[in-house]
């Protein structure tokens, strides 16, 4: 019974080993973007779960995260990315909190809805942190749920858009 579970689980492992993100598109999207990942935040540093920069994604080690969230936090730091490469205004401005709001709220988004376009059924969302950036959007900027959703949904097809034809191309 154990030679017939040995090569599989061998394999698996292996691939894991290599696998940036532990999933075959997701390494191909990394590689067509140019983009490497380097597991070196540390653990019990910043709050911070991925941070991106340049063609660079940092992370904690992969063991940090539970289930899905590694794949999932690598995906919004994919989204920032693109963010970058498209020259969206809210990544361009993030170091203004206004702006940084709504790139994450766009983060988030890229990232539950990538997970699902890669076929997981998701074990953690991002839906409670982005009512509380909406809040902050709110309060503190005066937008409007109807401004938000507009600008957001707006990039995030952008995004999803960039996504697919990286995925696509050979």
């Amino acid at each position: 019974m154990f030679k017939k579970f040995a090569l599989p689980c061998l394999l698996a492992l292996a691939f894991l080993a290599c696998s940036p993100s532990g999933n075959g598109e997701v390494d191909a999207m990394l590689t067509r973007l140019n983009v490497e990942v380097i597991n070196d935040l540390p653990v019990n540093g910043a709050k911070e779960a991925g941070h991106h920069v340049g063609n660079e994604i940092h992370m904690k080690p992969r063991y940090y995260y539970s289930g899905q969230q590694y794949l999932l936090v690598l995906l919004h730091e994919i989204a920032h990315h693109i963010g970058a490469m498209s020259k969206r205004i809210s990544y361009l401005r993030y170091n203004d909190e206004e702006f940084r709001l709504l790139e994450e709220i766009i983060a988030n988004k890229y990232a539950m809805q990538m997970m699902k376009n890669l076929g997981y059924k998701l074990k953690f969302s991002y839906e409670e942190l982005n009512e509380k950036y909406t809040l902050a959007l709110k309060n503190r900027y005066g937008y409007t749920e109807a401004r938000i959703k507009l600008y957001v949904n707006e990039e995030l097809k952008k995004t999803l858009k960039i996504s697919k034809e990286v995925l696509q191309s050979p």
